[in-house]
């Protein structure tokens, strides 16, 4: 009973103070007063099958979300709030125990559904590199998530986090309590999180909260995971003003052949350096190109992932930067020079082992994390610069195609000749497919490259100055140079030394 009378209370108290507010409040201020969005679900109730049925979306946003919004933003309707929902969530102990179970709910779910996405992703880039070195694998880290997720006791969620000493760690809160909140012990900025409430889950898998807990794997966006995280690890705004007039002034970094040539042969070489310097780049293309980026699929049937419409309809050249050895080689230098700046140790691949060299992309990939907003200045001589690069790259590229095309529809027929490698075009970007040749009753694949010369060894053809060296899923490479055509069968193809080397019987054509 005594619990009962308290609790009419402070409801009667709530209520005096709602209406001496909004008797204190001018029409301005009236204006001010922001209320938290109810945010769209960003797909249909029906999309996440593999982890959540339609019936358990639609109540758990329709009914326990939008909840937690209404009854948040008549509390704080009450104290004229001006704040932005993350401002309250970092503030909450300035509120009421009803405030911060509302609030908290609202910001937990509004950031949970975009977490998560029908599509297949896969844990890339900046967020990947953090897990392997705080947690040492995905494994392990993916392990440690569950069994924090499965030790939560009743109402909750399960995080994973950037800590104040930016590392990633995993942690749980109860009810609708957020890491961000500053009366969380230990908190941080989450990136990743899972509702551990039955609201979420019990429809669909009753007492099975395990099975839930493991199958969220399926859907988690590690797109939006890894926005989260590069939205931490932003430059000073003093730092950043500093270093952008730097780089202004700095003059333009060029390398010599020999220079470059370091870049070629680790790029072609060591697959993991490689990975994880384009991982990087799509990552910070996606991050500061938002209105040019488009998913798969989404620009056009079966267009590749990348920016588009940027200085040119269709796919931007700047997309080319994920693999261009030139650019590469001239970004090092730049951030070289803003590391000097900065009195930090500056970055060499020469001579390095290929462990080495994957140790040494790791500090690279975080300096373009750091420099990313001044690098990609559209306004600067160097990002000026490395679109004039690129693009030399993606005409070139469409040259020799086209010009091998039509050398290959003399010696094969107009008729029997398609070319298919349109830039973005999901069959050359997966499988390296840049024309098709008809032979009889049978189709033969080609990826067609550029090169310099072709020596001959013993026993072997090595191919020079073909760009990019890499394995195709094609049935011939066909390298093309002005009005000389050789096609060889890519079923013995080596690559030593970042260069092609064919047995001399697999040169099947030379005209």
């Amino acid at each position: 009973m005594k619990r009962l009378v308290q609790k009419i209370n402070t409801i009667e108290k709530e209520i005096i103070e709602r209406k001496e507010i909004e008797n204190t409040l001018t029409e301005e201020e009236k204006k001010k007063i922001k209320k938290i969005p109810f945010e769209d679900l960003p797909y249909g109730y029906n999309s996440l099958k593999t982890f959540i049925n339609d019936e358990t979306m639609d109540v758990h946003y329709n009914k326990h979300y939008k909840g937690y919004v209404d009854k948040a933003n008549g509390a704080l309707e009450s104290r004229g709030n001006t704040k932005s929902l993350e401002e309250i969530i970092k503030n909450i102990s300035q509120y009421n125990r009803f405030i911060r179970n509302n609030a908290g709910g609202s910001y937990n779910h509004s950031i949970f559904w975009k977490m998560m996405t029908p599509k297949s992703t896969r844990i890339y880039g900046p967020v990947l590199l953090q897990i392997k070195k705080d947690f040492g694998s995905i494994s392990k880290f993916k392990k440690e998530f569950v069994k924090v997720a499965k030790e939560r006791f009743g109402s909750g969620w399960v995080w994973l986090i950037i800590g104040k000493d930016k590392k990633l760690k995993i942690m749980s809160t109860a009810n609708q309590d957020n890491p961000l909140m500053n009366v969380i012990k230990g908190g941080g900025y989450p990136i990743l999180g899972l509702d551990l409430w039955e609201h979420a889950y019990y429809l669909e898998y009753r007492n099975k909260k395990d099975e839930y807990i493991n199958n969220f794997w399926t859907v988690v966006d590690w797109d939006y995971v890894n926005e989260r995280f590069n939205s931490q690890q932003k430059t000073k705004i003093s730092e950043s003003r500093e270093l952008s007039r730097l780089i202004k002034e700095q003059k333009v970094q060029g390398c010599s052949s020999d220079e470059k040539e370091v870049y070629r042969v680790m790029i072609s070489n060591n697959s993991k350096a490689k990975k994880l310097y384009r991982d990087t780049i799509d990552s910070i293309l996606k991050n500061l190109f938002p209105d040019h980026w488009y998913d798969y699929g989404q620009y056009g049937p079966r267009q590749m992932s990348g920016v588009y419409d940027l200085e040119k309809k269709g796919r931007s050249n700047i997309n080319y930067v994920n693999t261009n050895y030139t650019y590469m080689c001239s970004l090092v230098k730049d951030i070289n020079e803003l590391v000097r700046q900065k009195k930090r140790k500056t970055f060499n691949f020469n001579d390095l082992s290929p462990e080495d060299q994957i140790k040494e992309m790791e500090r690279l990939t975080r300096a373009m994390l750091y420099f990313k907003d001044i690098l990609f200045d559209r306004n600067s001589a160097i990002f000026l610069k490395m679109m004039s690069t690129v693009k030399g790259t993606g005409d070139k590229g469409g040259k020799t195609e086209n010009s091998a095309a039509l050398h290959l529809a003399t010696k094969f027929g107009t008729e029997n000749v398609d070319i298919i490698g349109a830039l973005g075009n999901v069959e050359d970007a997966l499988g390296g497919i840049d024309i098709k040749i008809k032979i009889g009753d049978s189709v033969k694949t080609g990826q067609i490259k550029d090169f310099k010369k072709i020596v001959s060894e013993e026993g072997y053809y090595t191919l020079y100055g073909t760009g990019d060296v890499k394995r195709y899923k094609t049935d011939w490479l066909i390298f093309h140079n002005k009005a000389r055509t050789l096609i060889f069968r890519n079923k013995n193809t080596e690559i030593k030394d970042g260069r092609y080397y064919f047995p001399k019987q697999d040169l099947l054509f030379d005209f």
